[in-house]
């Protein structure tokens, strides 16, 4: 979760670009050191129709085993 507060992608500014991509490669990272090795899914859920439930941006890491599509919807 970033230092900067924001809940939704719409409160995210220009000057936020690098903490974002600087998010996606963490999540990767982490994605990769926890064993999802062959692939992993990020997921971000914006906002109340997307089933946003947490009032801040984050990123949800999915893998370590074979995913299917569509996901659960």
């Amino acid at each position: 979760m970033p230092k900067k507060q924001f809940a939704t992608l719409e409160e995210v500014e220009e000057c936020d670009k690098n903490l974002l991509g600087h998010m996606i490669l963490v999540a990767g990272r982490i994605a990769k050191e926890n064993g999802a090795t062959r692939g992993y899914r990020l997921v971000i859920n914006n906002g109340p129709d997307a089933l946003q439930e947490v009032p801040h941006f984050h990123i949800h890491v999915y893998g370590g085993q074979k995913l299917s599509w569509p996901p659960g919807l």
